[in-house]
């Protein structure tokens, strides 16, 4: 009985002395030490979604055509839908001009183009801001920004995608040729300055209808834009 009695009192012994001594630190591996500080991965989500975000957001100029051609057409502007022209995919490059840049906007079938500049002002083909274009291609001036064929490519582009510009007599049928006029820039006695041009639309198999476009600027760039059948 002592020498049971003697054994757990020294085991009771050994256990005291144990739990009164202090824990020894445990070394963390460093991946792991790592893997429990707090990162800044869910702010950079959220930088990360926020930056997204305001990349769709529409531009100034978007919203401006948007509304321009919804209350010019009479559209439900939540229904039309816009973008640069640089990102359309069409037969030829339409670039700023000036402070101008090209947009298009789409709705219920319909595709509108034009133009706005940095501060929203918008140019659309059935109103009188023409002026705007012509000023920033400099028509009245000596030396334009633009030769004669490069602003009735732009003026063709910005009335329809069902347009074509006439570049030269092989764009007609044989039996049409002797109709080509190379697009022109002249200036009058008046000091009116006058650009023509032609343009083709598919009217059936085998079959275009020609349109003769003159376009006239006043010494005040107010401008007037006249399409006749040939």
């Amino acid at each position: 009985m002592r020498a049971t009695l003697v054994l757990l009192l020294g085991l009771a012994s050994e256990l005291a002395v144990m739990f009164m001594q202090p824990m020894q630190a445990r070394a963390m591996p460093k991946g792991r030490l790592l893997s429990v500080i707090p990162g800044r991965q869910a702010a950079l989500g959220v930088d990360l979604a926020q930056s997204a975000e305001a990349a769709a957001r529409p531009s100034l100029q978007a919203v401006a055509f948007r509304e321009a051609v919804a209350a010019q057409y009479r559209l439900d502007s939540s229904q039309v839908r816009v973008t640069p022209a640089d990102a359309e995919s069409s037969g030829m490059a339409i670039a700023r001009i000036g402070d101008l840049s090209p947009y298009v906007a789409r709705s219920a079938g319909h595709e509108i183009r034009g133009w706005v500049d940095d501060q929203g002002a918008v140019v659309l083909p059935e109103n009188v801001k023409l002026g705007r274009l012509m000023r920033a291609v400099a028509l009245r001036s000596a030396t334009p920004a633009l030769s004669p064929l490069g602003v009735a490519e732009r003026l063709a582009w910005m009335l329809g995608p069902a347009l074509r510009l006439v570049r030269s007599p092989l764009d007609l049928s044989p039996g049409s040729r002797a109709m080509y006029m190379a697009p022109q820039r002249s200036l009058g006695a008046s000091g009116v300055v006058t650009l023509r041009f032609l343009l083709k639309q598919a009217a059936g198999p085998g079959q275009v209808q020609l349109y003769e476009v003159t376009l006239r600027c006043l010494a005040d760039y107010q401008t007037s834009l006249q399409i006749q059948r040939v």
